[in-house]
């Protein structure tokens, strides 16, 4: 299978979350190494970032998760890893991946949230088991996106305001790269590597759940492309 890398997350501990458009099936892939997440090893051994075509060999094996990230997991021969494009990649063009009009709409209406803080929706989830998909993106004009520096009990984290038609949400950020520049230069670094174009191409995922909260899926933000 082709895939057009659109994810490459942190989830903590040398541990990253790779995801790609199928370019032949037109739908998200999250390809699992022997049914893993992908150690920054080998992130750098094949050079994984968004926006490189890679191809990958399902392994053929059913990936033994749960919903909605079943809806995307596919496990691969590890070794089967090629990039197999190297070129600056068009995220509004002809093979661009599906969006859709909002971020409930990306979660078929369920998304839920745990409350409010000045207007904005925060702790947003969708509960485990949904049958539902767990990857999606939005566009959205610069405006509707910024990120800021949460500091929850002496914990600086990077998060992100979404606006979108229908709400605003905070929203924690597990973006690579986005991540990286904050830990090594700020938050207005990471503000200022925000892509400088007309439209954003917002990449939005949810994390498996927590052993301190196994009925939630969190809503985080993967990526920013222009």
């Amino acid at each position: 299978m082709r895939l057009v890398i659109t994810d490459l997350t942190d989830m903590g501990a040398g541990s990253h979350c790779v995801a790609g458009w199928d370019l032949d099936t037109h739908r998200m892939v999250r390809p699992l190494p022997v049914g893993h997440n992908w150690s920054t090893a080998q992130i750098q051994q094949f050079g994984i970032l968004p926006g490189a075509i890679f191809e990958f060999q399902r392994s053929g094996k059913p990936h033994p998760g749960s919903y909605p990230h079943s809806t995307e997991d596919t496990e691969i021969v590890t070794s089967s890893t090629k990039r197999i494009e190297n070129r600056p990649f068009d995220w509004f063009g002809a093979d661009k991946p599906a969006a859709f009009e909002s971020v409930n709409a990306m979660f078929d209406g369920q998304l839920k949230s745990a409350g409010q803080y000045h207007g904005m929706l925060k702790g947003c989830y969708v509960v485990t088991g949904e049958h539902l998909r767990s990857l999606g993106a939005i566009e959205l004009p610069p405006a509707s996106v910024s990120l800021f520096e949460d500091n929850f009990k002496g914990n600086r984290r990077l998060k992100a305001i979404i606006h979108d038609d229908t709400a605003i949400y905070s929203v924690s950020v597990s973006c690579h790269s986005l991540k990286k520049v904050y830990a090594e230069s700020g938050i207005e670094a990471a503000n200022a590597s925000l892509p400088a174009t007309k439209l954003l191409h917002i990449r939005l995922g949810l994390a498996r759940p927590f052993p301190n909260a196994p009925n939630r899926c969190n809503l985080m933000l993967n990526g920013i492309h222009g």
